[in-house]
């Protein structure tokens, strides 16, 4: 009887998805507040990387909606409330590592996006979510632009886990007269909208790490929206 109940509502659901437009869904999700947001989506499940911080379970379908929205439509309302959840989380993460580290700024790294891919979309998601958080932190939190993708990868959906590390391998480097521009006072921070097998961030960290850079930030904090 479990068994058919869960099929029927299963099936139901994947009807709803066809008949119900994501802006439907999203009209809905904008009612709620971010506090209710927080509440209401499921968090992401660990993962084993100590220092990369997910907020949502991305397998959840109203959270798939709004990365949706996000990385897709680059929707302005979902980019101010995205950008309000991810500054609440950049606080309490930073709360948490400071005073530990030593730090005294935060500073946002976000995750860059190849030329080509930039010319087709015409707007980096990250970056501008690096740019709303630092308007909402009236300039606390700075942005420091110092990646770039240097490779056009293969999208990382229709991968699986040890291509999409061959896939990011190399195709992330530190910015050319960018040596030496992290503050040493200020806490790092990789800002990305979902984390998947870890690959980007992963390659993120060894581009921040070269000899161009520092060893120190091989183990920069990072927090995404989903995974």
């Amino acid at each position: 009887m479990d068994i058919i109940l869960k099929i029927i509502a299963s099936t139901i659901n994947w009807v709803i998805d066809l008949i119900v437009p994501n802006e439907e869904k999203l009209a809905r999700l904008l009612l709620l507040s971010d506090s209710e947001l927080r509440r209401l989506l499921p968090k992401a499940v660990d993962i084993e990387d100590p220092l990369s911080f997910p907020i949502f379970n991305y397998r959840n379908k109203d959270v798939k909606t709004l990365i949706w929205a996000l990385k897709y439509k680059a929707h302005p309302q979902i980019l101010d409330r995205l950008a309000s959840i991810l500054y609440e989380e950049i606080i309490a993460v930073a709360e948490e590592h400071m005073e530990f580290e030593g730090k005294t700024n935060i500073t946002l790294v976000p995750i860059p996006m190849s030329n080509q891919r930039l010319r087709e979309k015409g707007f980096n998601q990250t970056e501008i979510l690096c740019e709303k958080i630092n308007k909402i932190s009236v300039g606390v939190i700075s942005v420091l632009n110092i990646l770039e993708k240097t490779k056009n990868t293969t999208h990382q959906t229709s991968l699986h886990r040890r291509e999409r590390l061959q896939n990011m391998r190399g195709s992330i480097q530190l910015r050319q007269g960018y040596a030496g521009q992290v503050p040493p006072d200020s806490l790092l921070i990789i800002i990305d909208d979902v984390y998947t097998t870890g690959a980007t961030i992963t390659e993120a960290r060894r581009a921040l790490s070269t000899k161009h850079g520092s060893p120190d930030l091989s183990r920069t904090l990072a927090i995404t929206l989903a995974h």
